[in-house]
Order: C-alpha cells, then sequence, then structure tokens
C-alpha cells in the first residue's frame, strides 16, 4: 500500500503522521507536532519552513515523500449552491458556472471543488457545497515542501476530515442513518461539523480568545448555535440527534444535552478505531488525531465528503464517436457480402443516434450559454457607459483654450457636468464665471458656437461681483457626441462624348 504523509495545517501549529492508505482503511504510524520558530512566517520564507520541517521529519522518522495538506476552515471560502435537478455528470459545469457568478475573483486564480449534499424532500433540485482556495496558498505550500524534500500528492479540508471521522465514529458504534453533529476542540480554535448519512451538510470553524474576552465554555456554546440556526436555515427540516465532542469535558457536554435536547458525548477520536499507538507529544491534541484519522480514510476513496483541490471533481470524459464509427464501418464492410439491405438500415440507424446526441448536446449548450446571459448584459451596459464617457479634465482644458485674451482671459467660478443616458447628447455642462468686458463673454459664446459637439442656449449678460471682472458669464452647452465624417463620394467616370465630325463641303 501506498505511504503518506498526513499533515494537519494550522497557523500556530502543525500536526503530521505517515499512513499506509488504500481504498478507505489505513494504518497510522507515527506521529509528531510542533510550532514553528518565533519570527518564521511560512507564507514569507516558505524556503526556511521548508528545511526545519525537513529537519523536524526526519528526526521522527518519516520516510514517506508524497504529502496530504489539510487546510483549516478559516483558509477557504464555502458557499451554500443550490442547482436544479441535473445529473451527476454536469454537476462540475454548473457548479463552475454558478461560483463564477457568485465570486470577487476570477475563477483562474483559485482552486475549485464541490461536496454534494443528501436530498431534501421539502423542494426539488440539489444542492452543493463549493469550497474555493487560493492558487497562491497552494504555490507556497509547494515551496515549502520542495525545500523539506518532499512533494505535494493532495490538499483536502479539515472540515471534510472531521466529517470523514465522523461518519467512521458513528458506523463502529452501530448507530443508524441520521443527524450528527461533531465539535473539536484545538489549540486556540474549535471546528463544527454536520453530518447527515456520510454527507458534509454545514461545517464552520471559530478562533478562541482567552478568559480576558469572556467564558470560553459561552462563546462555543454561542458558535454551535450560530452554526445550527444556520444550516437549519439552509436545510429547515434537519435535527441533531447526536453530538461527539473532541477534546471537551463532561461538564461541557451535560450543558450542551440540555441545550440542543439530544445526547452528547466526549470521545476518544482514535479509541477503537485505529490500531495506532499514539506518541505522548499527540496525546494532548485529540482534534488533531481525529482530523488525521479522517484524512487517512478517504485518501484513494471517492467519498461524498472528500475534497482534493489539486485533483477537484471533474465531468466524465467526453467519449468519441470515432471509434463507434470504426467498429461499426468495419462490421459492415464484413457484413456487406451477406446482406446489403441491412446495412444501409443499420447505416441510418446511426445517423439517427448521431443526430440524437447532436440535438441533446445543443440543448446543453443552450442552458450554458442562457445562464451566461446577464452577465453578457451588465458587460454591454459598462461599455456602452465606457463609450459614453468623457474626460472633464480635458472638457475643462478646451474650454480654457477657447476663452479670449492672454493673461487677463475670463474664469470659472462654478464648472458643473451632469452626463445622460441615450441619444445623442453626452451630458449638459453648466459654469459661471466673470470677465473683463462683454465683448470677452461674446467671443468666447462664438467660440464655443463653432465647435461642432458643443450646443450653447443663450444667458443674459449681467453684472458680476468682481470689480476687476465686471461682467458675468453664464454657460449653458450641451455635449453631444461626435457625428462620423462622411466619406467622400466617388465621381462616375462618364465616357467622353465624341466630337461631330466634320461637314464634308
Amino acid at each position: 500500500m501506498p505511504e503518506f504523509l498526513i499533515v494537519c495545517w494550522d497557523r500556530q501549529h502543525v500536526s503530521a503522521c505517515q499512513a499506509d492508505a488504500h481504498g478507505g482503511s489505513a494504518r497510522l504510524t507515527g506521529g509528531w507536532t510542533g510550532v514553528f520558530p518565533e519570527g518564521m512566517v511560512p507564507s514569507q520564507n516558505p524556503k526556511a519552513a521548508g528545511e526545519w520541517l525537513r529537519n523536524q521529519w526526519q528526526a521522527a522518522g518519516f520516510t514517506a515523500k508524497s504529502v496530504w495538506l489539510m487546510m483549516p476552515r478559516e483558509d477557504v471560502i464555502l458557499r451554500h449552491l443550490e442547482l436544479p435537478a441535473i445529473p451527476d455528470e454536469e454537476l462540475p459545469d454548473i457548479v463552475r458556472l454558478q461560483t463564477s457568478t457568485r465570486s470577487s475573483v476570477s475563477l483562474e486564480s483559485v482552486h475549485l471543488d464541490f461536496l454534494p449534499l443528501s436530498p431534501i424532500t421539502s423542494r426539488p433540485g440539489r444542492d452543493v457545497l463549493a469550497v474555493t482556495l487560493p492558487k497562491t496558498t497552494t504555490a507556497m505550500l509547494t515551496a515549502l515542501l520542495t525545500a523539506a524534500d518532499r512533494e505535494l500528492a493532495g490538499v483536502s479540508l479539515s472540515s471534510s476530515a472531521l466529517a470523514a471521522w465522523t461518519t467512521a465514529i458513528t458506523r463502529k458504534r452501530g448507530l443508524g442513518d441520521g443527524t450528527t453533529m461533531a465539535v473539536a476542540f484545538g489549540p486556540g480554535r474549535v471546528e463544527l461539523a454536520v453530518v447527515e448519512n456520510d454527507y458534509l451538510n454545514y461545517a464552520h470553524a471559530a478562533r478562541m480568545f482567552d478568559e480576558s474576552h469572556g467564558d470560553p465554555l459561552a462563546i462555543v456554546l454561542s458558535e454551535i448555535s450560530r452554526t445550527l440556526v444556520a444550516a437549519q436555515r439552509l436545510r429547515p427540516e434537519m435535527k441533531v440527534e447526536r453530538v461527539w465532542l473532541i477534546g471537551s469535558n463532561e461538564t461541557f457536554a451535560a450543558a450542551l444535552s440540555e441545550r440542543l435536547n439530544c445526547p452528547c458525548e466526549c470521545v476518544d477520536p482514535t479509541d477503537r478505531l485505529a490500531d495506532w499507538v499514539v506518541p505522548e507529544p499527540m496525546k494532548a491534541l485529540p482534534a488533531d488525531r481525529a482530523l488525521l484519522f479522517g484524512q487517512s480514510t478517504l485518501i484513494g476513496r471517492s467519498a461524498p465528503c472528500a475534497i482534493d483541490f489539486i485533483h477537484p471533481r471533474q465531468p466524465p470524459p467526453v467519449r468519441d464517436p470515432r471509434k463507434l464509427i470504426y467498429a461499426v464501418a468495419s462490421a459492415s464492410a464484413l457484413f456487406v457480402l451477406f446482406v446489403v439491405g441491412g446495412i444501409w438500415v443499420s447505416w441510418l440507424a446511426s445517423l439517427d443516434r448521431e443526430i440524437a446526441r447532436l440535438k441533446a448536446e445543443q440543448t446543453r449548450l443552450n442552458q450554458f450559454v442562457n445562464a451566461a446571459k446577464p452577465t453578457m448584459e451588465q458587460a454591454k451596459i459598462v461599455g456602452a457607459w465606457n463609450e459614453r464617457n468623457i474626460d472633464q479634465l480635458a472638457q475643462i482644458a478646451k474650454l480654457e483654450s477657447l476663452m479670449p485674451g492672454a493673461y487677463e482671459r475670463p474664469y470659472f467660478t462654478d464648472f458643473l457636468y451632469q452626463a445622460t443616458t441615450g441619444g445623442d447628447v453626452l451630458g449638459r455642462l453648466t459654469a459661471t464665471g466673470a470677465a473683463k468686458t462683454e465683448q470677452q463673454v461674446s467671443e468666447f459664446k462664438a467660440n464655443i458656437a463653432d465647435q461642432p459637439y458643443f450646443v450653447s442656449f443663450p444667458r443674459p449678460v449681467l453684472n458680476s461681483r468682481d470689480d476687476q471682472y465686471p461682467k458675468q458669464v453664464v454657460l449653458d452647452v450641451q455635449r453631444r457626441a461626435p457625428r462620423p465624417v462622411p466619406k467622400p463620394a466617388v465621381a462616375a467616370k462618364t465616357p467622353a462624348t465624341p466630337a461631330p465630325a466634320a461637314k464634308k463641303n
């Protein structure tokens, strides 16, 4: 069986164990946990962090070169999507399309995978959890593992590992189907997963603070209540039947059982689940042990709660129709010696199947095109707005160049431009200023009238409040779109008229 190094990644500490995993079964060996030295930030210096991990893992006796990393729930974006009732092979394309319309960043800059949710009887359609992780994170992890003399085999999510552990412990105890909530207390954080019949329906995580921020147990209870309210808003028929607590105590279990009105039990995460001699440093980290075991059961297995950002769920490969055509053509070539009419019927049948397949493909493509129409309409609106945009600084400079006089030319005190939509009028410009003489006002307005894209409305010349510039300039013009210059017509060549013949005497 292949060997893997499973790593539980967190902002504060890192835990790892070695596993021989295959097809949902795993044998865990070894174990290590540690905190990066002070001043060492993996995102800033992945090479130094990788060299430090290489020395630590060599001392721990790890020999596996392939690494599975579990990212914490806080480092990913999880979206709940409601989709129409479509077959499984169309889910990857629909999820990608829906995520692109809701994401504020390009899908080319993130890894995308999704989890199908259990069916909902109260409404039609399908629900999925779409999960995205920035590609900058995986690039940093790849550089770090290269420095650690390892290679990145997969990147998973701590919530999916917690869901896998929850399914394993529920089956081990012989309990039936239903909704189970797992609450894992780790160093400085708490993670929650709501699992129904092997499906991860909701996931949440929160950072914990010291007692100066309040009672930690009260904070955890509020996070649990917030999780249940959010999960039941998405799935109103959900009812939690049991709660597994990892790294907690009986006092908190009793308080939570009273609040949720269901059994709550503190569980040793690897008790009776794995034949694993837990190293002494990891005995104080039950949440990490649960995540490591849960992820070990997901490697090499197509489970409903499995996440792999490196190898996400993909639509099935499109079948090559040429193979079928070649087979039919070969069979027809042999059969033509016996029944020519049968070949003709077989050929017509193959054409009918191809037409039906192409029609189905056209219907599916039309659905994709119709789903993208709102985005294209918005892009057209933005493009039309950009085409009608006026550079105000250039417009002010243009008006200033039309003012008569040298250093004692008129000036503006107020300037207002209001853009319009539709038609050939781009906007209306109103401005107020002052000039030395009324002649300057007249010359200025005459210069504006000579511009083809300005339409001026007459205003009377009044007196201003400036003694040195006594005449008021009131400008009220419309800014029109420039008209295309018509191309000069090409004159048609007319045949030359022959000169009249000279008369003979």
